[in-house]
């Protein structure tokens, strides 16, 4: 470590006499690799076995030898830069020259030994937007690279720009702030920058995101926000074009919708949803005649919230089916027949009025006579009778596995051939008869055949 010897020189030239103590020469000798000011952290500063005056002795020696070190360090780095390559490029990211400028808004940056230049306010707006780099509304921030060579910068470098940027008189925009704070570490930024970062996610989604996406948004908005908007809907199914103008006059809408629907703060979320109301309620009752959007009436509005009846699914067996009063069926064919009879009332939507209806559950003998205007609607039918199982007997047939029934064989037997042909019964029962090219073969001839006669 060369801060040791230089504090050994000077020690023994300007401190002959001073006796080390043993638990400085301790750290000393154990804790190796140190950074200097840890260093003196260690071994001086906290050292509680040096009494006042070996601390204010080895104080100076440190101080003394940290300034020739520096020293040192400065000539050397100005020895580096006469030998690095200096990377051709006087121009700013607008390409203006940087001499125009004052030499505070100048920064130089070392990277493979190669010198870049840049104007302090360019490597600061890369910055922002690679912090504030997202998609489809989730935050995904980036480290900055060297616009010259789309390379990351090192960890020192992005405290060299830091700290030239807050020599100028700018402000330091909050994002950059914070990823100082966390050492520049993009995990511990994330999760401590988050809702800020998904809030500009946000922002940038409604104005940069696909026009289909947007008006699905839209149709979800409408839906959502149907009674501040007194049911105003847009058509699911348009044109690219149709679809590109009602983005455009609902987007500044869109995006509170999405605020309120996806941030994580919830007091911003309340703050945008009274937000949204309040101009979703004054754009429509000033757009109405607008041929992009179109409204319920009444009874569309009634089937559109209530869409059907609850029915009363407890017990399926009593589901109802239609009015005994209509059909004239006595009760004493119900109690016969054994069917669930019970009274049930159901209440209209759209009048409020309650009716008690005997009901039914038997299919086979009243029939569907509900009025036009009966407001229930059965869900599926439960009324059908389930066949009874059918248990099978294996009545002359011991095997189970074998067919009932079975399809004719192809050729037929020969005891299905009809028999009414005196000629084909004639053949079929001479069981040694054969057939060659069409001619009858007996078995006399068949015998001389095979011996060659």
């Amino acid at each position: 470590m060369l801060l040791k010897k230089i504090m050994e020189d000077i020690q023994a030239k300007k401190y002959p006499d001073l006796i080390k103590s043993s638990s400085y020469q301790i750290y000393c000798d154990t804790l190796l690799g140190l950074s200097d000011i840890k260093f003196f952290n260690y071994c001086i500063y906290e050292n509680k076995f040096l009494n006042d005056e070996d601390s204010d002795n080895l104080t100076s020696i440190y101080i003394d030898s940290k300034k020739i070190l520096n020293i040192m360090n400065r000539f050397v780095r100005k020895i580096k830069i006469k030998l690095y390559k200096k990377y051709e490029n006087d121009r700013d990211m607008r390409f203006i020259p940087l001499k125009n400028y004052d030499n505070s808004e100048i920064v130089n940056i070392i990277e493979n030994k190669t010198i870049y230049s840049f104007r302090i306010l360019d490597l600061i707006n890369l910055w922002k937007i690679s912090l504030y780099s997202n998609g489809n509304m989730f935050p995904r921030p980036n480290q900055l690279k060297n616009p010259f060579t789309n390379m990351v910068f090192k960890k020192y470098n992005l405290y060299n720009i830091f700290i030239s940027f807050s020599k100028t008189n700018f402000i330091i925009p909050d994002c950059i702030l914070a990823y100082y704070k966390c050492n520049f570490e993009m995990l511990d930024f994330k999760n401590e920058f988050f809702p800020k970062l998904q809030y500009n996610a946000i922002e940038s989604y409604s104005k940069e995101g696909s026009v289909i996406e947007h008006h699905d948004y839209i149709i979800s908005m409408l839906h959502d926000f149907r009674k501040t908007t007194n049911y105003a809907f847009v058509e699911t199914r348009a044109s690219i074009f149709k679809k590109m103008k009602i983005v455009d006059l609902l987007r500044k809408f869109l995006c509170c919708y999405l605020k309120q629907k996806f941030l994580c703060n919830t007091l911003l979320k309340e703050k945008y949803e009274r937000v949204l109301k309040k101009k979703l309620r004054y754009f429509f009752e000033n757009n109405r005649t607008l041929s992009y959007f179109f409204f319920l009436r009444e009874s569309e509005i009634n089937r559109y919230e209530n869409n059907g009846v609850e029915e009363d699914t407890n017990n399926e067996d009593e589901i109802p089916n239609t009015v005994i009063e209509e059909a004239g069926i006595p009760n004493t064919v119900i109690e016969e027949a054994g069917i669930p009879y019970r009274i049930t009332n159901i209440t209209s939507p759209t009048s409020n009025r309650t009716t008690s209806l005997p009901l039914l559950s038997n299919n086979n003998i009243i029939r569907n006579t509900y009025r036009s205007n009966s407001v229930f609607r059965r869900r599926r039918s439960l009324f059908s009778i389930l066949p009874p199982i059918v248990q099978n007997t294996y009545t002359g047939n011991p095997n189970p596995f074998r067919p009932s029934v079975e399809l004719p064989r192809s050729p037929r037997n020969t005891s299905t051939i009809n028999t009414n042909n005196p000629r084909v019964s004639s053949i079929n029962n001479t069981s040694n008869t054969r057939f060659r090219r069409g001619i009858n073969i007996t078995p006399n001839i068949y015998s001389r055949l095979s011996l060659g006669l």
